[in-house]
């Protein structure tokens, strides 16, 4: 029983760190987004972009989530299915829009 609830409580851990690493993603992705807007430099079609990869993200969770439940996987692998596709849009935003971690140089 012991051993289960470590188990749980790491779970939980590790589904709160993921989901504020999210978060702080989310951020940056918004407030590049709304730069871009504000100044005129976003990308011709950024706008249709950002609406139709959410739409995207959400019925690619939906399935995958449906396929986990459905084959007996975990709670936890089952949100994992759900999250996923926004989670790898999100870091591919990020990536896209200048968030990515450059190497630093050495002088």
């Amino acid at each position: 029983m012991a051993r289960r609830q470590k188990s749980l409580a790491s779970s939980m851990v590790r589904a709160s760190f993921d989901m504020a690493r999210m978060a702080a993603d989310a951020q940056f992705v918004i407030a590049a987004r709304m730069l871009g807007m504000a100044t005129g430099v976003a990308a011709k079609g950024e706008n249709t972009r950002m609406v139709a990869e959410k739409q995207a993200a959400l019925v690619e969770g939906a399935m995958k989530a449906g396929m986990a439940a459905a084959t007996g996987k975990s709670q936890r692998q089952i949100a994992d299915a759900a999250v996923a596709p926004a989670k790898r849009t999100l870091a591919a935003n990020k990536k896209r829009l200048g968030g990515a971690k450059r190497k630093r140089t050495s002088k």
